[in-house]
């Protein structure tokens, strides 16, 4: 899942918040721009945040007061360095380490080449 920087900051910043609460649970009005926040709405399109319902209005509709931190969002900076590793080790260790082993082989039967034919 691809996140901007600025989700990343937003999250960062909602679970420290959340952390400060009882419940875990931030009220819109800490947020700026609230349920309107392009990147609040980001996050919970990417199930990382969700909306609170305690409420309705008088038609039945849902208020919306409160947002929580998913668990996918708590762990989401161990996903992206789990990710980041494994980008790591399959796209530049693995083709460093091929080439060095070619490169060796290479050298050795180079070597054993010229021996045979300086003799």
């Amino acid at each position: 899942m691809s996140t901007l920087k600025k989700e990343r900051s937003l999250l960062k910043k909602l679970i420290k918040r959340s952390a400060k609460s009882d419940d875990g649970k931030i009220l819109l009005s800490e947020i700026s721009y609230g349920l309107d926040n392009y990147y609040l709405k980001q996050l919970i399109n990417h199930n990382l945040v969700y909306k609170d319902c305690h409420k309705q209005d008088d038609e039945g509709n849902e208020i919306i007061d409160s947002i929580s931190i998913s668990e996918l969002g708590f762990h989401f900076k161990e996903w992206t360095n789990e990710e980041r590793k494994i980008f790591w080790k399959k796209s530049i260790l693995t083709p460093i380490g091929v080439s060095i082993a070619t490169t060796v082989i290479t050298l050795i039967v180079t070597w054993i080449l010229t021996k045979q034919i300086l003799k």
